[in-house]
């Protein structure tokens, strides 16, 4: 990859991993109303805040001069510093290291801008001619399946979906449209065999992926066929637009409902996403059949403090939510964690819509466990405790969650938690409380108090008369010695 295509990467991860709002509450105090943050401009002097910040579109907007812009040009105008300068200082607070860039790149770096430009439009094209398709009789299978799935003509058109024919088709109508053989190898859509080019996507249903802009980077294919060769689903191939581990399905058009629910869903698979889009829960995403990564939770924190993250009740389905748990205690900071939810044995969200509605869905998501209480009921599935040792095991893996946390605040009030659970759970009740033991001793009067002291003073003193004065304890002292004994030794 050339260099200013790598730099042009690095500045889209820079605006991902630092939200505008912590760039300009350095500056401007924020009130925060809804999705958006408020504050005086800093630009001009005002008394009645019109300084707007939006974390999700990752811009700022002034309505009284005017001013716009995104972090790097927030740092120029208020720091007084060069593009570069800025860049370098917000790639330190990023954790990010700068790549190397001589002043002679300046004009590939514009080529290869006017390029990535054109590369949208490529896919957008692409996009049409799945659409068409699917609507045609080319796709009449595809198009079946989508109404079995219960897939309205509204759903087909909100998220564009389309159908790619196993046949020359896709070619032809590319070169038609005058499209560089070269740009559909770089979008991933087409491919060079021993043959010459051929289409990656044959027979089967399309699912356009976007990003935060609603532009088309790349597709998802489902088979249409009895048996696919290279799998059930595929994925454009990652490139100059599409990066599989920062983008989420559908979150473009989910962000606006998820602000005004406070609310964001995320899935396993695109159809998940558009059943919980039909049901009503327009603030469902899911990753691009990946894992959940570091980036894509931090797109999620962008939008609401807590997403609820989806999995499948199997045992897959628990691993793949503890891999994800783990991958996001490093990035927990005050406010900012997830919720699980675990569906029912066999079933995902879109079986448990169709099978018994929305409401159903809706009590599922209400059930889901913030992250510290996933990890402690996992612990407590996953280790024995019924020796100290075990035990002793099940506390080192809590702790090692609890030190993972970089913000050593939040670690100190994760580890202080477990152990509280450790003992209320597993240590609190093996010595009886005092109480618990006074509870238990019964009142004896003073006459049988002193007739059993002397009892047992003889017992001590002359162990060889033990076996006499059985027949006499039996009969004389046995009933209240019995009592005693049970209850206080």
């Amino acid at each position: 990859m050339a260099v200013t295509a790598e730099f042009t990467e690095f500045l889209d991860q820079i605006r991902t991993r630092i939200p505008v709002s912590t760039v300009v509450g350095a500056r401007v105090k924020l009130t925060r109303k809804g999705n958006r943050f408020w504050g005086c401009c800093p630009f001009h002097n005002e008394k009645t805040p019109s300084f707007t910040v939006l974390d999700a579109r990752e811009f700022y907007h002034c309505f009284g001069c005017s001013a716009h812009g995104d972090i790097i040009s927030f740092v120029m105008h208020t720091q007084g510093v060069t593009f570069m300068e800025a860049v370098t200082q917000l790639a330190a607070q990023a954790g990010l290291q700068m790549p190397a860039i001589s002043p002679e790149t300046q004009e590939q770096q514009q080529q290869q801008q006017q390029h990535r430009l054109s590369l949208y439009e490529v896919c957008d094209t692409a996009c049409d001619f799945f659409q068409k398709n699917l609507h045609s009789k080319v796709g009449q299978r595809a198009m079946s399946y989508l109404k079995d799935r219960g897939v309205s003509d509204a759903d087909i058109g909100y998220f564009r979906l389309g159908y790619s024919p196993d046949s020359p088709a896709f070619l032809s109508y590319m070169d038609d449209k005058n499209i560089e053989h070269q740009a559909l190898i770089d979008t991933g859509l087409v491919r060079r065999g021993d043959n010459g080019i051929y289409a990656f996507f044959r027979n089967r249903l399309m699912f356009p992926i976007t990003d935060t802009r609603g532009r088309v980077v790349a597709f998802g294919g489902r088979s249409m066929g009895e048996q696919a060769k290279i799998g059930k689903y595929v994925n454009s191939p990652q490139g100059t637009l599409y990066d599989k581990s920062r983008v989420l399905y559908n979150l473009k058009n989910a962000r606006e409902s998820a602000y005004k629910q406070n609310r964001l869903i995320v899935c396993e698979g695109y159809m998940d996403v558009i059943a919980l889009s039909r049901a009503g829960f327009t603030y469902a995403t899911a990753p691009c059949g990946t894992a959940m990564t570091e980036d894509q939770l931090l797109q999620c924190w962008k939008t609401v403090d807590e997403p609820i993250l989806c999995f499948d009740g199997d045992t897959a389905g628990k691993q793949a939510a503890l891999r994800t748990c783990e991958r996001a205690l490093p990035l927990l900071t005050a406010g900012k964690s997830v919720n699980i939810a675990i569906m029912p044995m066999g079933q995902d969200p879109d079986d448990i819509i169709r099978s018994q509605g929305s409401p159903a869905m809706d009590d599922i998501l209400d059930t889901a466990v913030p992250l510290r209480d996933f990890l402690w009921n996992h612990a407590v599935q996953s280790f024995a405790t019924d020796t100290p040792e075990r035990l002793a095991k099940m506390e080192k893996q809590l702790f090692v969650w609890a030190s993972s946390i970089e913000d050593k605040g939040l670690a100190s009030i994760y580890g202080n938690s477990f152990k509280k659970l450790v003992w209320d759970n597993f240590k609190r009740y093996r010595t009886p409380p005092a109480d618990a033991v006074e509870s238990r001793c019964i009142t004896i009067d003073k006459f049988t108090r002193t007739r059993t002291k002397n009892l047992a003073s003889m017992l001590y003193q002359s162990p060889e008369s033990t076996r006499n004065l059985r027949r006499t304890m039996y009969w004389l002292f046995y009933p209240t010695l019995q009592t005693v004994l049970s209850n206080c030794l």
